[in-house]
Formats: C-alpha cells, sequence, structure tokens
C-alpha cells in the first residue's frame, strides 16, 4: 500500500497547495474567494476519488484474464 499512501499525500499537498493560491487570488472578494476554495475542494476529493478507484481496480480485478490457447 506504499504507493496508495505516496498518492493520497500528493492529493492532499497539492489540493492544499491549490487552496491557498486560490484564497491569495480571491482575498478582497470573499464571495468568489469561497466560491473558489469550494471548487479546489470538490475537485480534488473527486480526482482522488477517481485515481484512488482506478489504482485499487489494476491490483484487483473484477475480471481475471483468460489465457488463449496459442
Amino acid at each position: 500500500m506504499g504507493a496508495l499512501l505516496t498518492g493520497t499525500v500528493i492529493f492532499l499537498v497539492l489540493g492544499l497547495l491549490s487552496y491557498f493560491i486560490v484564497s491569495a487570488i480571491y482575498r478582497n472578494d470573499k464571495d468568489a474567494q469561497a466560491l473558489g476554495q469550494l471548487s479546489v475542494v470538490l475537485a480534488t476529493v473527486c480526482m482522488f476519488i477517481m485515481w484512488a478507484t482506478c489504482y485499487l481496480h489494476q491490483l484487483h480485478p473484477l475480471v481475471r484474464p483468460i489465457k488463449g490457447v496459442h
């Protein structure tokens, strides 16, 4: 599970970095800042879930490969 933990840390760091960048860009407009922060959090969570699902699916495929006779 080392790669899953590494990917989780990478998504967490990039999400936090993006969150603070949006906070700095929209520091004068609180409504835009809140919308930007929400967008960053939702996008990060959705991308992480998609990545984790694809990664875990490769570890345990639902359909086993069938070896053909050649």
